[in-house]
């Protein structure tokens, strides 16, 4: 007779995602492509899955608009911190006393 060992055991469910990627870019049929393997709670793959169905795309498409929407966005915060940071070593900035000045005046022209 075979006998199972009952074990207590923690299910963490984890589902794994291969999506084609290539630097966030829209995928054309000539674009070459690189596969990308990760993990993702249950949760996030069930919407997914449900955001695929509901327009009507696949579950990669929508992970590569994901991706790049994300790329996109923190690039440009990236970018703009670093000119940021190099004006202010150029010495092109405002005092802050300026600014609150200016904000102030323009509350103040506001309608409730």
């Amino acid at each position: 007779m075979y006998r199972k060992f009952a074990r207590k055991a923690y299910i963490n469910e984890v589902y794994q995602i291969t999506i084609p990627f290539n630097g966030g870019k829209i995928m054309t049929t000539k674009t070459k492509r690189q596969q990308v393997t990760f993990k993702i709670p249950k949760e996030t793959n069930d919407r997914l899955a449900a955001l695929a169905v509901a327009t009507r795309r696949t579950k990669t498409f929508v992970l590569e608009e994901a991706v790049s929407a994300y790329l996109d966005y923190n690039e440009w915060q990236i970018q703009s911190i670093q000119r940021g940071l190099e004006d202010m070593k150029a010495g092109r900035v405002t005092p802050i006393e300026d600014v609150i000045a200016e904000l102030e005046a323009e509350l103040e022209n506001c309608p409730d």
